[in-house]
């Protein structure tokens, strides 16, 4: 999802606010130490806000869900926004404001952290343009997050996925329409390799990083 928009250079699957350090994805999935699936973005906030990364966040997910995403249950799917000593609290407490304005049901999206972030196995990392292709499970899911991605903000992504939402904005995004990205500002935000996703967010010197969670540089703010 995140690797589609303009201003995005990079996103890292991982695990935030836990225990247990250095867990294992195998840890991870029993629960048991308090971690959220999560990815880490690197964007440039001269190109886009973390506001609006925001509200990609919660527009892909299912933020009313506690504790899980559709089949997947547990604290490690939890939907939250994990902050660090700078992150703009207001701006998270905004988004789930909007958020919410446009559901019945009430989210359950926390704001936590501070917390460590721990980059997951290598074989998580771009998963779905690879492995992903050939998972049923991700091929089901996936796909109605990135049609959602292209119709409801088809003009903050990249070149080619932009060129494909102006044309057929309900149409399946592929690998292929996930061009490469130039390196710039980090931010991050946590998911899992289907596209399930926490987020932290905070400020440093070099990057920008957002972090999210839920079952599925200049400043750096993370999402887990």
């Amino acid at each position: 999802v995140f690797r589609q928009l303009a201003g995005v250079s990079e996103v890292e699957s991982g695990y935030i606010g836990g225990t247990v350090p250095d867990p294992s994805y195998k840890q991870v999935c029993t629960g048991d130490t308090g971690h959220a699936e999560a990815i880490r973005v690197t964007y440039d906030p001269a190109v886009i806000g973390y506001a609006e990364l925001l509200d990609v966040f919660f527009a892909t997910h299912d933020p009313t869900q506690l504790n899980r995403q559709g089949g997947d249950v547990g604290t490690q799917y939890r939907s939250a926004v994990f902050l660090n000593e700078d992150s703009p609290r207001g701006e998270v407490e905004a988004a789930i404001a909007r958020a919410q304005a446009e559901r019945d049901a009430p989210i359950v999206t926390t704001i936590e952290g501070p917390a460590t972030w721990y980059p997951a196995e290598d074989y998580h990392q771009e998963y779905w343009e690879g492995e992903g292709q050939r998972n049923p499970y991700c091929l089901a899911v996936i796909p109605p997050k990135l049609a959602k991605l292209r119709k409801g903000f088809a003009e903050r992504l990249k070149g080619e996925a932009r060129q494909r939402a102006t044309k057929n904005p309900s149409s399946p995004p592929t690998s292929a329409s996930m061009p490469g990205s130039v390196r710039s500002q980090p931010c991050a935000v946590g998911a899992s390799p289907c596209g399930r996703y926490s987020a932290r967010i905070g400020s440093g010197a070099s990057a920008t990083r957002m972090a999210c969670s839920s079952p599925s540089a200049g400043s750096s703010e993370q999402v887990a």
